[in-house]
């Protein structure tokens, strides 16, 4: 029973990570999408798959571990692969999409304190990366 309990708590803390997080993005001029249904029961409580049109996963990802914003390319299935993810293109998602997505996962020690700064952080971050991008 505890462990169901613990569970559930999680999987709200996580959520309001996440909702916080596509509310950032949705409010910002940052190109984006997000991969997967905000709320949805079907769905990881603790993990958000967004993809950003224009930059290449292979960029994105040293760029935000460099800022030491811990995230994956594409999806759990392919990580680490230089190729965009079989599962985001069976979803549906186009190739170049698929190889600018990256996963952001929450875990039971992050601070819902951060959540302000890490959408700041990610926010700089993606701007320089479509300046870069684009010039």
């Amino acid at each position: 029973r505890l462990a169901l309990n613990e569970q559930e708590d999680f999987a709200k803390r996580t959520r309001v990570c996440c909702e916080h997080l596509m509310n950032h993005f949705r409010a910002s001029e940052i190109p984006h999408s997000f991969n997967h249904l905000s709320g949805a029961l079907d769905s990881l409580p603790n993990t958000l798959n967004i993809s950003f049109p224009g930059l290449d996963g292979r960029m994105l990802i040293p760029a935000l571990d460099a800022e030491g914003i811990e995230a994956s390319a594409g999806s759990a299935c392919s990580s680490g692969a230089a190729q965009a993810s079989p599962v985001l293109l069976a979803a549906g998602l186009d190739e170049s999409t698929a190889m600018a997505t990256c996963r952001l996962s929450f875990g039971p020690d992050f601070a819902l304190e951060e959540l302000d700064s890490l959408a700041q952080r990610l926010s700089k971050l993606l701007l320089r990366l479509y300046e870069v991008a684009f010039l």
